[in-house]
């Protein structure tokens, strides 16, 4: 017996078993914790919706499968925010544990490589034009979390799993000058728990869902907790802060004739004939998550006037912003990592079919391009304001705080006559811009002096055995799909714990 201690995962849901059929399950209240924000002033004040995965396996369950790694330089930045060991090279292998490559077909790779694109985009060089990979098996399955990892182990005798249980609170004792978590109050099947720890307690709840637990735990800015009268165990400032989140614009190409996911949705006899397929073989059209992406620098996509202008006013608006330490740190690296040009500032995605949020037109066909901005300078928070843990808590990402990103993101993603008027492409921005779905930050990994929320172990300052484990620890956010980061965040974990209990 190698593990000595039993492990509780307290996660609302139910061990569930998906398919390919990406997207399906977003809104679905049994699968989606279905947040919204607060109205967003720059948006029109309209509120945006932030899918979670509400099951085991949490997001890796939902997302749209896109699994890849970022640039180096931007690990390296993380790195030089004052966290040694977390740059591209110290992640690197924690990468390679979680991905299983299998072969693919020599004819089809062979026509692919005469095309122009990025031959190998989890090199650290994330730029160009690429094939992304998928979490997809080569039966058409998705692969999450759950299947992956938990069903290879379930059935050890040290293990214990709960499903349809919720997280309200991490109980926190003094110890000397740190704090000591010593269980979880939970609920389940109606009634309230408790589980009770020895070693280390360590939320993976999601950039929304642990700022969240945590405050309801007494660790957060002590003018919120006091408001609440929650006791105040220790005074973090920037949990649930450092919120950032990528967001896009959607663009849709009208097609008559190209073979689309749309013909498939659209013919009720068709669709019935490729599911039965997909069920029967795992092949066609719902075996496929394709997509084509392109992460590019700001200077291959606007010409250099237009890159000087809107670096001037990011300049402007940076000087003018009231910035906490954390921000103040990464500004200068976000503008390095712009003016450098190794990296993308805009990412454009390509996917064969209308998106699954948009009312098609029947009998047509849809190519969706999207403009990302992946590396936003706007930055949100996520707090309580109610000591009701089943409450939703106040999610305000402040999409377009900076005129700089709306400007990116609008240059972009136009394409209209010669003679538009920019102002209405902008109004259209601002109407038509959603979230990505990749929020990270709220638990960022810094120094405690610079903002931090975790140290470089992951552990929470000022306890002794409450980690971290999920995006919320992720300082900055990246040019890239988050999916194999967060996977490769946790086989580091995996290590950090085994280390300090000598395993």
């Amino acid at each position: 017996m190698y593990v000595i201690f039993k492990l509780c995962c307290p996660d609302a849901g139910c061990l569930t078993f998906l398919l390919v059929l990406f997207g399906r399950v977003l809104g679905n209240s049994s699968f989606d914790w279905n947040f919204i924000s607060v109205p967003q002033t720059w948006l029109g004040n309209r509120v945006i919706g932030f899918p979670r995965g509400k099951m085991l396996g949490g997001s890796s369950g939902v997302n749209f499968m896109v699994f890849g790694r970022g640039p180096s330089d931007e690990y390296n930045a993380w790195a030089s925010l004052g966290n040694p060991g977390w740059d591209w090279n110290g992640l690197m292998s924690y990468f390679k544990k979680s991905e299983t490559v299998p072969p693919g077909d020599a004819n089809l790779h062979e026509r692919w490589c005469i095309c122009t694109i990025h031959p190998d985009p989890d090199s650290g060089n994330a730029t160009g034009i690429f094939q992304s990979p998928r979490s997809v098996d080569p039966k058409g399955i998705r692969p999450y979390s759950a299947s992956a990892y938990f069903s290879q182990e379930q059935s050890r005798s040290n293990l214990l799993v709960l499903t349809g249980a919720e997280a309200k609170k991490i109980l926190l004792t003094k110890y000397g000058n740190n704090l000591v978590a010593t269980g979880v109050t939970f609920t389940s099947g109606g009634k309230s728990l408790t589980a009770k720890a020895n070693k280390e307690v360590i939320p993976s709840t999601s950039s929304i869902k642990t700022p969240q637990l945590l405050e309801l735990s007494g660790t957060d800015q002590k003018a919120l907790l006091t408001k609440l009268r929650i006791p105040v165990l220790q005074d973090l400032p920037e949990v649930g802060e450092n919120f950032q989140v990528a967001f896009d614009l959607l663009s849709l190409h009208i097609e008559p004739a190209p073979f689309t996911r749309d013909q498939v949705v659209n013919n009720a006899t068709f669709n019935d004939e490729q599911l039965a397929l997909y069920a029967k073989t795992g092949s066609g059209p719902y075996a496929a998550s394709g997509g084509l992406f392109s992460f590019e620098p700001l200077q291959a996509v606007l010409p250099r006037s237009q890159v000087t202008t809107i670096l001037a006013q990011l300049d402007k608006e940076i000087k003018s912003t009231k910035a906490t330490a954390l921000r103040a740190a990464q500004y200068p690296i976000q503008r390095k990592l712009i003016t450098d040009g190794r990296v993308g500032q805009i990412e454009f995605s390509f996917l064969p079919g209308g998106p699954t949020v948009a009312n098609r037109l029947p009998d047509r066909s849809y190519i969706s391009m999207t403009a990302l901005s992946p590396r936003p300078f706007s930055c949100g928070s996520v707090h309580i304001n109610s000591t009701t843990p089943t409450a939703s808590p106040i999610i305000d990402p402040n999409y377009f705080a900076f005129t700089f990103d709306s400007q990116l993101l609008t240059s972009a993603a136009s394409t209209p006559p010669e003679n538009a008027a920019d102002d209405g492409f902008a109004s259209f921005s601002q109407q038509a811009s959603w979230s990505v779905f990749h929020p990270c930050g709220t638990a960022a990994l810094a120094p405690k002096s610079s903002g931090g929320v975790v140290d470089t172990n992951l552990k929470v300052y000022g306890t002794n055995n409450l980690m971290i484990v999920d995006a919320s620890v992720m300082p900055l956010v990246f040019a890239a799909h988050m999916q194999g980061t967060v996977y490769a965040i946790a086989e580091k974990a995996a290590d950090i714990v085994k280390k300090a209990n000598n395993l």
